[in-house]
């Protein structure tokens, strides 16, 4: 794994715990990273090496603000007493860190072959979702479909603790009420406010089952991404749907 020495441009900040880094690449160093693919960031703490995945995003609305190749979007949890991102914390522009270049198994070819793309992110577990889909998305309007009766689509389920955790809840609307009914979000909270008039709970086999089409029909895929409980729990709920191996991907 080869890793350059890179330069945060800008940090923002997503929700309470969570931050978007804008990282570029040395000079003359361009670095491709395939739809579903991650980087590395690696750190060394107390003289040992610590490094860990994450998967860049990209704009929701296709405004780029970064020039493509040499500098990434890196949204990124920050865990109190992570090995890793409680060292995030403090970094500012023109801070310098290291990331490897791109590792992943994802084949993004496969989405030709896709009626309805079904995304499952559980907590930052939604940053894989994001390039899928814009991807999916853009494959969808260059392809003309006249005299066509397919109609193709993506689903969306979030699932989070509360509202304050929702990532990219606003680009996420905007994209819905812009997508002609291609594109649908649902969000379920395992800890709400009382004002929270949406769906309440952990993701369970029901909701999956009401909120995606069936196994049965042509062209779906489910990918799906969060802790290691949530993805033994999506893949036994997944299974008991009938979905096969070649109908799911998990990122993790």
């Amino acid at each position: 794994m080869k890793y350059y020495e890179c330069t945060v441009k800008d940090v923002k900040q997503v929700t309470h715990d969570t931050k978007l880094f804008v990282v570029e690449f040395p000079p003359l160093t361009y670095v491709s990273i395939p739809v579903g693919h991650h980087i590395y960031i690696r750190k060394t703490i107390e003289g040992c090496e610590v490094n860990r995945p994450y998967t860049p995003v990209i704009n929701l609305q296709g405004e780029v603000g970064y020039e493509s190749g040499r500098s990434i979007l890196l949204m990124i949890k920050i865990y109190p007493s992570g090995a890793l991102t409680q060292h995030l914390v403090d970094v500012e522009v023109g801070s310098k860190i290291e990331l490897s270049n791109q590792d992943g198994k994802f084949q993004v070819d496969c989405l030709d072959r896709i009626v309805t793309l079904c995304l499952v992110g559980a907590g930052s577990g939604f940053t894989p979702m994001a390039k899928l889909i814009r991807t999916f998305l853009e494959k969808i309007e260059s392809v003309e479909d006249v005299g066509s009766t397919t109609f193709r689509r993506v689903k969306l389920l979030c699932a989070n603790k509360t509202e304050g955790d929702r990532m990219w809840k606003e680009e996420l609307a905007a994209l819905q009420v812009a997508s002609n009914g291609r594109f649908e979000v649902l969000d379920t909270l395992s800890q709400p406010s009382s004002e929270w008039s949406g769906h309440k709970g952990r993701v369970t086999k029901q909701m999956l089952e009401d909120f995606f089409p069936s196994s049965e029909e042509e062209g779906v895929l489910v990918c799906y991404c969060g802790n290691m409980a949530f993805n033994n729990m999506m893949r036994r709920f997944l299974r008991q749907l009938g979905f096969t191996d070649k109908q799911c991907h998990l990122f993790n």
